[in-house]
């Protein structure tokens, strides 16, 4: 026979089972609806129109700025004081430190050489490429 004492907590259990998952089910599907709210987006469009209307209207300001304010310095940097002193501290800087200054250009026989060897490894390479590519179509016999 089964114990009295028992067969009451099994009961208590199965109770305290039944209204747990009935509190599992109502959060469910509240999460559910709040799922459907969040991602509707012609509700939350409704719900923050002026949000979104500002934060459009701040968006598309600040890159307009942007623009002008590149438009205006580029506008600046073209007219003849700003060039005249940029090539006042260009010449500045290359007084203060003429090691700085860039090397010369190649000789024309340096660029006659290197030409010439660029010419030659691509020679070699594409005649390495041919043997590959035959090799592959038809590969030697065994003997």
């Amino acid at each position: 026979m089964s114990d009295p004492s028992n067969d009451k907590r099994s009961e208590e259990l199965q109770q305290e089972i039944e209204t747990i998952r009935d509190n599992i089910g109502g959060l469910v599907t509240e999460l559910d609806h709040r799922r459907h709210d969040l991602l509707d987006i012609g509700r939350q469009v409704r719900q923050h129109g002026l949000a979104l209307a500002i934060g459009g209207v701040a968006l598309l300001g600040m890159v307009a700025g942007g623009v002008l304010l590149a438009r205006r310095r580029s506008r600046a940097r073209r007219r003849l004081p700003a060039r005249a002193l940029r090539i006042a501290q260009a010449l500045g800087r290359l007084v203060a430190h003429p090691e700085r200054q860039s090397p010369p250009p190649p000789s024309a026989s340096r660029k006659i050489l290197a030409a010439a060897g660029a010419a030659a490894a691509s020679v070699v390479a594409r005649r390495l490429a041919q043997r590959i590519v035959d090799n592959q179509r038809f590969p030697a016999r065994s003997r």
